[in-house]
């Protein structure tokens, strides 16, 4: 895998998700599995034509591309030729994605995650939909767990998990000041919030 291109990935998925809120571990772990660990886009397999296509986007409008792609319909996996959108740049897929993900198919998807950040349940929501593989959703789960190892990413979401269940517990509350969940905890929050669990 060329580990400077995944990161350049994971970059355009954090400008996303502080535009629209899609999880950018949910963006790079559908690039994975659409274009497989070596994140290839899909190629024009009459011409070779590089499509910047790395979501497997099927054709919806305006230039693209033909490719044999793998379904499963009626209980068994069929190949089958089918045309997919074609880019510019990996910029524009990203941004189309998003628009993709922003339809009325797949807001309420990102309307709960926005207000419970369960990223598990947002990946199922979208599955539904989005392909027929019914082992989808699975797939980018263990994907998204593979990305934190990789991109070093473990830490900061079991901080983020961490805070959440102290505030929705009421173990602890912020104080306010802007550096709270980055500052070393003391003594004292370290009582307060082992007392408050033992009396949970």
């Amino acid at each position: 895998m060329n580990k400077d291109f995944l990161f350049e990935l994971y970059g355009n998925a954090l400008k996303v998700e502080k535009t629209y809120g899609i999880p950018a571990l949910f963006n790079v772990a559908q690039a994975v599995l659409e274009s497989g660990w070596e994140l290839k886009p899909i190629k024009d397999c009459n011409t070779g034509k590089n499509s910047y296509n790395i979501f497997g986007i099927k054709h919806h409008g305006g230039d693209f591309v033909e490719a044999y792609t793998n379904e499963y319909s009626n209980g068994k996996w069929i190949t089958i030729k089918a045309r997919f959108q074609s880019y510019e740049s990996f910029e524009k897929c990203f941004e189309d994605h998003s628009q993709l993900l922003l339809k009325p198919l797949y807001k309420p998807c990102l309307d709960e995650h926005k207000k419970t950040g369960n990223i598990v349940n947002y990946v199922k929501c979208v599955a539904k939909n989005y392909a027929t593989d019914v082992l989808y959703a699975d797939k980018i789960l263990n994907i998204i767990e593979t990305l934190k190892k990789y991109l070093g990413l473990e830490y900061k979401y079991e901080k983020e998990e961490a805070k959440k269940f102290v505030v929705a517990k009421g173990l602890f509350k912020p104080d306010g000041t802007e550096d709270y969940w980055t500052r070393t905890i003391n003594r004292e929050d370290l009582a307060v919030i082992l007392k408050r669990l033992g009396g949970a």
